[in-house]
């Protein structure tokens, strides 16, 4: 059997409906105000207690390891020959997403060495800038050409032979030359 609802009681039914769905309406806009504040802050307090962890696993740098405290801003200037014929060093390496502290900004061959604060001898090895082009060096290879029977690889700093290739520690204006020979 079907009950019959007066227009009346429709009208309430709607009206307790509409009232339902404002509640709703009102608890979802609660929760989205609360994901708004709490979401980003929960985001703050993990990276704040991610670089706690980073930090304290960090070891300390032994004295003779630094270079600088508060940083430094120095230039040095690379020229590469490959069979007498130079080569170019390309602006803007290391520039770009992210920004290396070892980079170039012109096509002229100067290194910007510009690190803020703590600064070790591991950071300015003429290595880390091959590293920022993306390019191999060492004894044994320069940019994609490595040794070969007769071939030889020799730097210059300053216009005195260097054989500490990609571990050489750079200086404010250093004058490093690199030749490939075959």
């Amino acid at each position: 059997m079907t009950e019959i609802i007066t227009k009346q009681q429709r009208r309430e039914l709607n009206r307790l409906a509409r009232v339902h769905e404002q509640r709703r309406w009102v608890q979802r806009q609660g929760i989205k105000r609360s994901l708004k504040i709490v979401l980003p802050l929960m985001v703050g307090l993990a990276l704040v207690a991610g670089l706690i962890i980073y930090s304290s696993n960090q070891e300390s740098p032994a004295p003779s390891d630094i270079i600088a405290r508060n940083g430094i801003h120095w230039h040095a200037n690379l020229g590469i020959t490959m069979n007498g014929a130079p080569i170019g060093i390309p602006r803007d390496i290391g520039i770009g997403v992210t920004h290396k502290f070892i980079h170039t900004h012109e096509a002229d061959g100067v290194i910007h060495m510009e690190f803020p604060g703590l600064v070790r001898q591991d950071d300015i090895q003429l290595g880390k800038f091959f590293e920022a082009w993306g390019k191999p060096f060492n004894q044994a290879c320069i940019l994609e050409t490595c040794s070969q029977p007769g071939g030889t690889i020799k730097m210059l700093v300053n216009g005195e032979p260097n054989t500490e290739f990609d571990r050489y520690l750079m200086n404010d204006k250093d004058n490093i030359t690199i030749s490939y020979e075959k």
